[in-house]
């Protein structure tokens, strides 16, 4: 701006051409009427829309019809100017210039051709019609009335101005008539345009072939065989559709021969009729010609349409028609065969259906059908819910199947089938073996309908029972092992109430002189050892997770009568040196964890012949009548031990090493029996036949104890005489601190 006011135009526009402002540089030489030089700065710093721009500018500076158009073609830029002005809708000017004697001869027909298409894009069509003949564009003028489908004027202009042009505007009119399928109209309109092969071809693609004929006969006779060709391609092709069918068939019914006419519909088959409705519809002739015959017949073509419906999918429709003709059991099958289940069922319930007991047939085929089909979910909702948990336990659906038993609320679930599907689960379970697995099974087992009988279970008790007590230290850390244990000792405290009924059903019919398949005394032999090992073993870790250390080491001491058998033997002596050292109990610990010693080695080295015994050599003593069973135990190198941590167990022998060198460790470890009572060595003895065990640790009952009964318990008789026990200070010490019953696990209070 400042070198512009100091007339300093050439250094000005470089600076306006650097910011890319050429339209002031054209400003500033036009304000100074120097325009020459702004043409050429539109020139080069606007390029060819600019110039043209300026030019037009200059046009109208020097007066359109006063000399302006001259200068601009002396220039060379009077074109330019006209298109300029055509191009931002200056008509008038445009008209002007071009006009010009000095303007391109060609310039005015060009300026007619931009005006008609602006006035065909303001539809102003007769005005654009005559701007398009003023610029010698007929061809144009036609195109935009077969746009328009304006046909008559298409057709006047084409015939008057362009008349090769008019078979195009035929040949488009007969298009759209073919789009409407105003064939014939279309026709004609090919015909005038001079391409019958046109009229042909649409004639072939509608397989109107009389009157493609007609067309090739008249128009096109070169093409007359291929038509005639094509026509007997298509013939043959399409033989036996519906209507040929029907109109042979019904040819022979007016002819009178039924038998025929019958067979004639009977024949039509997907082949030559591809729509199953077309060809329900031909069947259907044969049925309604059979019953004017008998009535044997009728039903025998009822059989075969219905046959060849069911074969199309059409099982439904067959169903129904044999229903009508009185074939009620075939009606079922048919409908059950094509899945109509509603149709099946539906024909089941009627009269004639319940007499012959379609019902149940009907819902027993659907349940196996829906078993076949895994769909566990359409089982349910037909009240087959023990169906669909098969389904659902054969594809490990195990969440699914109790979330279902438990929606059911036991409702058309029986307590046996709960049951098997619980004992599968659980020996699934047991059969995998891992740590989560056999925690998974005692829940299972304690949390999901009735306790398994132990006549039809000893061998899934017998794994589970010692699959928990089996587990290692550091597994037993890794889990809840209190609360699975306590869960065990239910499902088996449950278990044993109904081993108990039995044997109690057993003793009425040994009264009544009637025989009993059932051994009850070996049942309740078997499951009392186990059952015991895991009441016990659910004492123990109950009283240490409360703190009462010394009835945890009773309880430990009577597992030593299932070492070997049930428990670890090195479990077994582990815990019980353990809880026996937490408890103060020194001289026993150190002889129960110096076995533990001896065991551990034995079973590193397979070998447990070298186990001195003289400790527990009194015969009444548990360990010493429970030796063989330890040692072959023992002699298992592949046996888990108890402690997996070699440091741990390090630690073990080192403290019944320094141990031994205390003078306070007496050299007889066990007192004699006679001298055992009241001591915590009572519990290393069998009980006198006349004593009961006291169910919170397993301890015989003096008679100068506080005894407490509790209830029937005539299963444990071997071990508990009349019934349940337990000593009434150690029973109150247990559920003071605990709040429940040590036997049955149900809330109780000290007595």
């Amino acid at each position: 701006k400042q070198l512009e006011l100091e007339g300093s135009f050439g250094e000005a526009e470089k600076h306006y051409g650097s910011a890319g402002d050429w339209l002031a540089a054209v400003n500033m030489y036009r304000t100074n009427d120097m325009w020459d030089e702004a043409l050429q700065a539109a020139k080069f710093l606007g390029g060819t829309d600019a110039s043209k721009r300026v030019a037009y500018a200059y046009a109208l500076h020097l007066g359109i019809n006063s000399g302006g158009p001259r200068a601009l073609s002396k220039m060379g830029l009077l074109d330019q100017a006209i298109e300029y002005a055509t191009e931002t809708g200056a008509f008038d000017h445009a008209f002007e210039l071009a006009r010009d004697e000095t303007a391109n001869p060609n310039a005015i027909a060009g300026v007619h051709l931009k005006y008609a298409m602006f006035l065909e894009d303001e539809d102003r069509l007769a005005e654009a019609e005559d701007e398009f003949l003023k610029a010698k564009k007929p061809k144009e003028a036609i195109d935009m009335y077969i746009h328009q489908q304006s046909w008559d004027d298409a057709i006047r202009i084409a015939n008057q101005y362009d008349p090769t042009s008019t078979p195009d505007v035929c040949i488009a009119q007969a298009q759209t008539f073919v789009d409407k399928r105003n064939f014939h109209s279309a026709e004609e309109l090919f015909i005038r345009g001079g391409k019958p092969q046109m009229a042909l071809e649409m004639y072939r693609e509608e397989e109107m072939w009389e009157d493609a004929l007609k067309v090739a006969e008249v128009y096109a006779p070169h093409l007359y065989k291929d038509v005639e060709l094509a026509y007997g391609c298509a013939d043959s092709k399409h033989r036996g559709s519906k209507s040929d069918q029907l109109n042979k068939g019904q040819s022979m019914e007016k002819s009178g021969q039924l038998e025929k006419a019958i067979d004639s519909y009977l024949s039509a088959s997907s082949e030559t009729i591809s729509n199953h409705d077309d060809l329900e519809d031909v069947w259907m002739n044969a049925i309604r010609v059979a019953q004017m015959m008998s009535s044997q017949r009728h039903k025998t073509v009822v059989g075969d349409v219905a046959s060849k419906l069911a074969k199309i999918g059409k099982h439904e429709r067959a169903a129904e028609l044999l229903y009508e003709a009185k074939e009620v059991i075939k009606a079922v099958n048919v409908a059950m065969s094509g899945e109509c289940w509603r149709k099946a069922q539906e024909l089941a319930e009627t009269e004639e259906g319940e007499s012959l007991g379609l019902p149940k047939k009907v819902g027993n085929a659907l349940k196996s059908s829906l078993i076949k089909k895994e769909d566990a979910d359409k089982l349910i909702g037909i009240g087959q819910a023990e169906a669909a948990m098969d389904v659902l336990a054969k594809n490990g659906e195990w969440n699914t199947l109790w979330d279902i038993a438990k929606r059911n609320n036991n409702n058309n679930i029986s307590s046996g089938a709960l049951i098997d599907f619980t004992v599968k689960r659980v020996k699934d379970l047991l059969k995998k073996g891992g740590l989560r697995d056999i925690e998974e099974a005692v829940y299972t087992l304690s949390k999901y309908g009735e306790a398994p009988d132990f006549d039809n279970c000893s061998g899934l008790y017998r794994d589970i029972v010692h699959a928990v007590i089996g587990l290692s230290k550091e597994q037993e850390e890794f889990v809840d092992y209190t609360l699975i244990v306590n869960l065990l000792k239910k499902a088996m405290y449950n278990a044993s109430l109904k081993l108990n009924s039995k044997k109690n059903e057993t003793k009425k019919k040994e009264g009544s002189g009637e025989s009993s398949t059932i051994d009850t005394k070996k049942s309740s032999s078997d499951f009392t050892k186990l059952f015991m090992a895991v009441h016990y073993t659910s004492v123990m870790c109950t009283c240490a997770a409360h703190g009462l250390y010394e009835l945890s080491a009773k309880s430990s001491i009577s597992l030593l009568r299932y070492a070997g058998t049930i428990v670890p033997a090195d479990k077994a002596f582990f815990i019980a040196g353990h809880w026996c050292r937490e408890s103060n109990h020194t001289n026993l610990a150190f002889m129960l964890l110096n076995r533990y010693v001896d065991l551990i080695e034995a079973i590193e080295d397979g070998d447990a012949s070298n186990i001195d015994n003289s400790d527990f050599d009194d015969e009444r003593c548990i360990v010493s009548l429970n030796t063989d069973n330890i040692a072959s135990a023992s002699s298992q190198q592949e046996q888990q031990q108890y402690i997996t941590n070699e440091e741990y167990r390090e630690e073990t022998r080192d403290w019944v090493l320094s141990t031994c060198m205390e003078a306070n460790i007496g050299k007889d470890f066990i007192p004699h029996i006679n001298d055992v009572e009241g001591t915590i060595y009572e519990g290393l003895f069998e009980s006198l036949s006349s004593q009961s065990l006291c169910i919170v640790t397993g301890f015989p009952l003096r008679g100068d104890e506080a005894i407490l009964s509790l209830e029937t318990g005539e299963m444990f008789g071997e071990n508990c005489g009349e019934g349940i026990k337990a000593n009434r200070r150690e029973w109150n010490t247990f559920v003071s601190k605990t709040k429940v019953c040590p036997w049955n696990g149900n809330a109780s209070r000290p007595r």
